[in-house]
C-alpha cells in the first residue's frame, strides 16, 4: 500500500458515518463530564488541631434539582447508547454471517494481481468477501489475440456467479465489479451482470494503480447528442459513437463504416479519470438508453457501437442495454494500427448467444455479414 492510499484510508476512517448510538454515548459522556466539573459539586477539606473534616456537597435548591435532572438524563442516555451499540453489533455480526460480497474482477489489459478488487471493497459494504476472477490476458495480449476463446470464457461469468452464490438470497448478495478489458468485452460483461441483483462498480485508475469508488460529485455535464433526428425510419444500419473519456476516432469510423449515418453522444471535453461519479454515470446511461429506445422506435435494424469510455461506463451501458427490445448491437474494438481501425466486434442479438465477428475490409450495406467468424 502506498502512502497516498494509506492517507486516504485514514481520512475515510475519521470521516466515516457513525451510528447514532456512538453519537448519543459521546454526548451523554460529555454532559456527565461537564456536570462533574461545574454542575454544583463542592468539595471542602479542613485540618485543624490534628482533626480532619471532609465535606462533599451537591448544592441545594433549584440548582440541585436541575443538576440531578441532567445527571439522570445523561446516565440513562449512556446506558441506552450502550444497549443500542450492543444490538447494533449483534445485527452486524448476523449480517456478516448471512451476507456475501462477490468481487467480479475482469482482467484483460492490465495485471491487477498485486491489488485485487476483493481487497479494495469498502468496509461499508457488509458481507463475507469472495473473488470471482475472469482473466483472459493470456488470450488477448499476444501478437495474435484469440478473442473467440476470450468471449467463450467470459460467457461462463453468469454461470460462475450463480454457482458461487448458490443458497444466498438476493437481498443478502452484493456484486462489486470492475476491471480493464477491451471495451467490447466490458460491454458484454455488463449484459451478463444485468440479472445479478445489486451491482456496484469500481474503476481501476491506472495513474495511481488503485481501485476507486464512483463517489465523486456530479459535475452536471451531459452528452450532447447529434445525428439522431436525421435517422431515417427502418434504417438498416447505423453507427452510435460515444465520446466519454476520449474523442471517438471519427476518421477511423469513416474508414470502417464509409456509408453509414452516425449518431454522436459526446462530452464537451472528454478525458480519462474524470467520470468517477456514479450519479453522473447513471445520467449518461439514461441518455444512452434513450437514444437506443428512439432508434428502436424508428425500427433501426442494427447499431454499430463505438465506445471511447471508461471501463465502468462500458459495463454500465451493457447492463442498461435491453437485447429483447432494442436493435441488434455490435460493439467494436479499436485497433489504431490496423486497417480498418475497428477490425472486430461482439454482436448481441436478442436471446441468441453473443458472437465474435471479424472483418478485414470496410463495412458497407453490401458486405455486412460476409466476414463472420
Amino acid at each position: 500500500m502506498n502512502s497516498k492510499s494509506l492517507i486516504e484510508k485514514l481520512v475515510d476512517f475519521y470521516v466515516r458515518p457513525r451510528h447514532i448510538s456512538v453519537q448519543i454515548f459521546r454526548a451523554s459522556i460529555s454532559l456527565l463530564g461537564a456536570l462533574a466539573v461545574g454542575g454544583g459539586v463542592s468539595i471542602a477539606y479542613k485540618n485543624m488541631d490534628s482533626s480532619q473534616e471532609f465535606t462533599l456537597s451537591w448544592g441545594d435548591g433549584p440548582g440541585a434539582v436541575a443538576f440531578w435532572g441532567l445527571f439522570s438524563i445523561a446516565s440513562v442516555a449512556t446506558l441506552v447508547s450502550l444497549f443500542m451499540a450492543r444490538r447494533r453489533s449483534e445485527f452486524e455480526l448476523d449480517e456478516l454471517r448471512v451476507s456475501r460480497v462477490l468481487a467480479v474482477e475482469l482482467r484483460g489489459l492490465v495485471d491487477t494481481a498485486d491489488s485485487p478488487l476483493v481487497k479494495a471493497i469498502p468496509a461499508k459494504i457488509v458481507g463475507r468477501r469472495e473473488s470471482c476472477l475472469v482473466d483472459v490476458r493470456r488470450l488477448v495480449m499476444g501478437p495474435t489475440p484469440n478473442i473467440l476463446d476470450a468471449l467463450n470464457e467470459l460467457v461462463q461469468l453468469r454461470r460462475q456467479i450463480r454457482l458461487m452464490t448458490a443458497g444466498t438470497s438476493r437481498e443478502h448478495l452484493t456484486v462489486v465489479a470492475g476491471g480493464v478489458m477491451q471495451v467490447s468485452l466490458l460491454f458484454y460483461a455488463g449484459v451478463l451482470l444485468d440479472d445479478e441483483g445489486r451491482v456496484q462498480l469500481m474503476e481501476w485508475e491506472r495513474t495511481t494503480g488503485n481501485w476507486k469508488e464512483l463517489d465523486e460529485q456530479d459535475s452536471g455535464e451531459r452528452f450532447s447528442i447529434s445525428g439522431l433526428t436525421e435517422v431515417e425510419f427502418q434504417c438498416p444500419d447505423i453507427v452510435v459513437a460515444v465520446s466519454a473519456s476520449y474523442l471517438a476516432d471519427f476518421a477511423g469510423i469513416a474508414q470502417t463504416f464509409p456509408d453509414m449515418p452516425v449518431v454522436q453522444l459526446r462530452l464537451h471535453d472528454p478525458k480519462p479519470n474524470t467520470l468517477l461519479s456514479g450519479t453522473m454515470q447513471e445520467a449518461l446511461t439514461r441518455q444512452f438508453t434513450d437514444v437506443m429506445a428512439e432508434l428502436a422506435n424508428r425500427s433501426v435494424g442494427r447499431v454499430h457501437l463505438i465506445l471511447a469510455a471508461p471501463a465502468t461506463l462500458c459495463v454500465r451501458f451493457g447492463q442498461a442495454y435491453d437485447p429483447r427490445n432494442m436493435p441488434t448491437l455490435k460493439c467494436y474494438q479499436r485497433e489504431r494500427d490496423q486497417t480498418p481501425p475497428y477490425p472486430w466486434n461482439i454482436e448481441i442479438d436478442g436471446n441468441k448467444p453473443a458472437r465474435f465477428e471479424q472483418t478485414s475490409q470496410p463495412i458497407t450495406q453490401h458486405n455486412l455479414g460476409a466476414s463472420n467468424v
